[in-house]
């Protein structure tokens, strides 16, 4: 039985993994493309396994296998020259904090530990709204948010830098922020999203049609600017890499740097994201534990190419 099984994965290997990189754009094909990372390493054992049992017919199988998965997947390693800290010129962190989660501080330590420039803020409701603004309008005087009750789509963002035509905008009923921040004289316009998670047909299509929005936005702002917030998209996924192309910014990450979910390591996918335009240069970009969120945070160091 044990061998039959072994055939039948064998032979089912390949063209599963084809499938699931190449196929058209389907919902639950983009949920399992999420963990291809997890998937890869798991192939990667099976492969090592059927190598160390001289199961070589096999092997060759897997190793196509591993090659087609990674053909799909960006350069996980971003090897941007940076020079440490120095010269940097604005730190941004972003933050979902899980709307029903009621340990507030341990989220708002994290963030005032950042010492970020700005801070975005997701799954913002009233009570949420009113703990930032109580531990963080001294530090952060300029502020501009949007709670939610229903659901999780509440945006707060908090700034150390003056802000300028700072407004709500709408994909449907979900809201964004967009405005400037003016940094030692320079102008950063910036948009904050939280798009839905594509666990069905219609919240697919509804997080593709807001991404594309995002990204037609941009499109129409000259000079720096980031897009920060919980896509819900993974980087191969073909919603980033098309916001991506549409925009010309980069996403900020240096390694695969996974956010969520913050309680299980091994499951860990990236979905919060800070992407920044040409005149920035990312220095530093990680990720921040200790949230008590689902999420973890994430910090963004920039130097001005201006």
């Amino acid at each position: 039985m044990f061998k039959k099984l072994e055939h039948i994965l064998a032979v089912c290997l390949l063209p599963a993994v084809v499938l699931l990189c190449f196929a058209p754009e389907y919902w639950v094909l983009s949920l399992v493309k999420a963990f291809a990372m997890q998937i890869m390493a798991a192939i990667v054992l099976i492969t090592l396994i059927w190598l160390l049992r001289r199961k070589f017919r096999f092997a060759v199988l897997g190793v196509c296998s591993i090659l087609t998965i990674s053909s799909m997947m960006p350069p996980l390693i971003n090897m941007e020259s940076g020079d440490g800290l120095a010269n940097e010129g604005l730190r941004i962190a972003h933050f979902n904090v899980l709307k029903s989660n009621e340990n507030y501080w341990a989220t708002i330590r994290a963030a005032k530990d950042t010492n970020a420039d700005f801070i975005s803020f997701q799954e913002v409701n009233k009570s949420w709204q009113e703990a930032l603004t109580e531990e963080l309008a001294e530090a952060y005087p300029y502020c501009f948010a949007l709670p939610q009750e229903a659901c999780c789509y509440g945006i707060a963002v908090f700034s150390k830098h003056p802000l300028s035509d700072v407004e709500d905008f709408y994909t449907g009923t979900l809201p964004n922020i967009r405005g400037d921040m003016t940094v030692n004289g320079t102008k950063v316009h910036f948009v904050t999203s939280h798009t839905p998670a594509p666990t069905s047909h219609q919240r697919h299509t509804q997080r593709n049609q807001h991404i594309r929005q995002v990204a037609s936005h941009l499109d129409d702002i000259a000079g720096p600017k980031v897009a920060i917030g919980d896509f819900n998209s993974v980087p191969w996924d073909s919603a980033i890499t098309e916001f991506k192309r549409v925009t010309l910014l980069k996403d900020s990450r240096k390694t695969l740097t996974p956010t969520y979910p913050a309680y299980l390591k091994i499951a860990q996918i990236p979905l919060d994201y800070i992407f920044h335009s040409e005149e920035l240069t990312c220095l530093d970009f990680t990720s921040i534990e200790g949230t008590s969120s689902d999420h973890l945070g994430i910090l963004g160091t920039y130097r001005f190419n201006l």
